[in-house]
């Protein structure tokens, strides 16, 4: 009785084990930074094919005519030829092709395989279609956006040596708080945002030139990067000032911090990779959540001494 009431306990631990990224906050199995694209096409699930049912002899008689054979195959033909002149990547070409021929041969086999022929076809043209529409996007907003991430690289770099000129900089000193450095939040704050226009870029030239998925849908992410930046790495100094990450020195007894360089590396990294701050912000609403969930259930166990009864069942 014994070794099945400890049997049940030890599966009913395995069952709780909480994924990865589910786990507590700050624990070594659940890293800050994690593997995660910048920007671009989502990666979809594709449902799985449905089986193969057998088709009516008299209905793919009717339906499947020499005319719709004779179409589907000159699809393939002009499909074919659109791969050959407009698509320039190496390994997506090759792949396109093989799935056209793969519909030639289904094609070829009976006229039954009419359904699994078009699949394939309709793929390949969505992706070349895709192609030339990206092609058309990069020169039209991707030229633009590029502009644009220049300007603000300039108008950072700008508001930078502006801050930190003595006129400027002796102000800022005169109207800090004494917990706050106004001159080193207003530093995180452009460092952020430097690294917000360097993330755009980036995205811009892995979805452009090397990966050649450019989507327009996004045009909008490109514009906001830098400005959330600007305002994360403000935010990464207020939250090294108060002690939830202890990457330097920090605020102690309302001393400021003193390793600044180290401050404005995050703040660059935070603007760059704005999903290091965004999981930040989500461990640290873990920690609340965790300790108020675990107020709450000691409170029921308290309230309720019908638990204790059934533990003690359970162990006997």
């Amino acid at each position: 009785m014994t070794e099945f009431v400890n049997q049940e306990e030890a599966e009913s631990k395995f069952e709780t084990v909480l994924p990865e990224e589910q786990d507590h906050p700050m624990r070594a199995s659940a890293p800050i930074i994690i593997d995660e694209t910048l920007v671009g096409l989502p990666e979809l699930e594709l449902p799985l094919p449905t089986v193969n049912l057998p088709s009516e002899e008299n209905l793919v008689d009717l339906f499947i005519t020499t005319q719709v054979l004779e179409q589907i195959w000159q699809r393939i033909t002009n499909t074919q030829r659109m791969v050959i002149e407009q698509i320039n990547h190496g390994l997506n070409a090759q792949a396109m092709l093989e799935n056209l021929e793969e519909a030639r041969r289904l094609i070829m086999t009976s006229k039954e395989n009419y359904e699994e022929a078009d699949h394939l076809i309709s793929n390949v043209e969505y992706r070349v279609n895709f192609m030339v529409r990206m092609k058309a996007a990069s020169k039209k907003i991707g030229i633009p956006l590029f502009v644009y991430e220049l300007l603000c690289i300039v108008s950072v770099i700008t508001l930078f040596l502006w801050l930190n000129q003595g006129t400027t900089s002796a102000y800022l000193s005169s109207i800090s708080l004494p917990a706050i450095d106004i001159i080193k939040l207003v530093n995180s704050m452009v460092w952020g945002g430097l690294g917000g226009v360097v993330g755009a870029i980036y995205a811009l030239w892995k979805h452009i030139a090397k990966d050649q998925d450019f989507d327009p849908q996004f045009a909008l992410w490109y514009i906001t990067n830098p400005l959330l930046g600007i305002f994360l790495g403000g935010f990464i100094y207020l939250l090294i000032q108060a002690g939830f990450l202890s990457l330097t020195a920090g605020a102690f007894q309302g001393e400021t911090i003193q390793s600044a360089a180290v401050i404005y590396v995050f703040a660059w990294i935070s603007g760059f990779k704005q999903n290091v701050v965004y999981d930040i912000v989500r461990r640290l609403l873990d920690v609340f959540r965790v300790e108020s969930n675990s107020s709450t259930t000691s409170e029921e166990n308290t309230q309720d001494p019908s638990n204790n009864n059934q533990t003690d069942r359970q162990q006997l």
